[in-house]
């Protein structure tokens, strides 16, 4: 039995050993390797490519990142954090399996072909703020989501936004500053009764 829970506590520990985390170095481009270090003071090991399970990338304080191309994280379990004070700006489509923007960290969606990063968990603290300035064709936001602060607003937009009574849980600011040209809607519901939690701590 000794020697079965040695192997499994070495396993683990091997699995973790695996595990790394990155830390951005300025306002580069997230989408490529050399944008990441090991140790926060810009030093150290970039990852050699973003497909390394449970690897973690954290956009530091004060900086602003925006993506030059697709960026996909695709090691299961990886994860994008956005710190206090720091940008992530997703020009095109983001990819992780968990996305999570702390209080007082900011993610703003530009891309047109994509929802929202975070395929199996999205953590958005209570004063993040996400911001939507263009989206994928007339799809509703993510559902299930408990979001921050959010902004629509979307000048452009030629599809009408429509939620079906999905988006439930706002825990800061909701501010629509545009919904798109003449005539386009950001429709909360269409005939059914849902409650929309504004500005509470859920």
């Amino acid at each position: 039995m000794k020697h079965a829970l040695s192997i499994v506590v070495s396993l683990l520990f091997l699995l973790a050993a695996n595990a790394n985390t990155y830390y951005s170095v300025n306002n580069a481009a997230p989408n490529t390797t050399g944008s990441w270090k090991s140790n926060r003071n810009g030093t150290g090991s970039s990852p050699s490519s973003f497909g390394h399970d449970d690897d973690i990338f954290i956009v530091q304080a004060g900086h602003t990142m925006t993506t030059t191309a697709n960026w996909n994280v695709n090691g299961d379990d990886s994860k994008v954090v956005v710190e206090a004070g720091a940008t992530l700006k997703a020009n095109q489509k983001v990819s992780v399996d968990i996305f999570q923007v702390y209080d007082g960290g900011n993610y703003i969606h530009n891309d047109n072909s994509s929802s929202i990063p975070g395929g199996n968990e999205r953590i958005l603290a209570a004063n993040s703020t996400i911001e939507i300035n263009d989206w994928s064709g007339s799809t509703k936001l993510p559902e299930e989501t408990t979001w921050g602060n959010l902004i629509i607003d979307m000048p452009g937009y030629n599809s009408n936004l429509g939620q079906t009574g999905d988006l439930t849980a706002i825990r800061g600011d909701f501010i629509i500053r545009s919904t798109g040209n003449s005539g386009k809607e950001f429709r909360l519901a269409t005939s059914q009764d849902y409650t929309l939690t504004i500005g509470a701590i859920l």
